[in-house]
């Protein structure tokens, strides 16, 4: 999980069954889910046990695997 501002927090991937790669926002000031379904270029493979970093516009996936 990254913080992307203030009160936004963006999850990617993890694992429920199989790995994923998808990209979830959390109000934390409504306390909602929102799926993200935009992309801009190709999203990473799907993973679990890894780590996302926000530096500036762009989220960058570090390690992680998927079996």
């Amino acid at each position: 999980m990254v913080l992307v501002r203030s009160s936004f927090i963006w999850m990617f991937g993890g694992y429920g069954g199989v790995e994923l790669n998808d990209l979830w926002e959390l109000d934390v000031e409504e306390m909602k889910w929102v799926r993200l379904l935009q992309s801009f270029g190709a999203k990473p493979s799907p993973r679990q046990g890894h780590n996302i970093v926000l530096h500036g516009k762009l989220i960058y996936v570090f390690a992680g695997c998927s079996y």
